[in-house]
C-alpha cells in the first residue's frame, strides 16, 4: 500500500487530471478546478473513495472529513 495522503493536494496527486475526471465522472474542466482548489466537493467523495481504494491509498470517509477541516481552518 502507498503512503496515506493527509491533504487533498497529496491525494489528488495520485491522478492525472484526465484520470481524475474519469474516476469521478466529471468534465475535465471540473477535475482541473478541483486540483487547482486542492479540494473535492463532498458530492464526489463516494467516487473518490472508490477510486482511492482501487489505487491502494487507504483513504476512508473520516480522512476526507479531516482534510476538509484542515483546509477550512487554514
Amino acid at each position: 500500500m502507498l503512503s496515506k495522503p493527509d491533504t487533498f493536494a497529496a491525494l489528488l496527486g495520485h491522478w492525472s487530471t484526465v484520470e481524475l475526471a474519469a474516476d469521478l465522472g466529471v468534465p475535465y474542466v471540473n477535475a482541473r478546478k478541483m486540483r487547482e482548489r486542492q479540494s473535492v466537493d463532498a458530492a464526489h467523495w463516494d467516487k473518490l473513495l472508490t477510486a482511492s481504494k482501487r489505487k491502494g491509498l487507504g483513504i476512508e470517509f473520516n480522512d476526507l472529513v479531516e482534510m476538509r477541516r484542515a483546509k477550512v481552518a487554514a
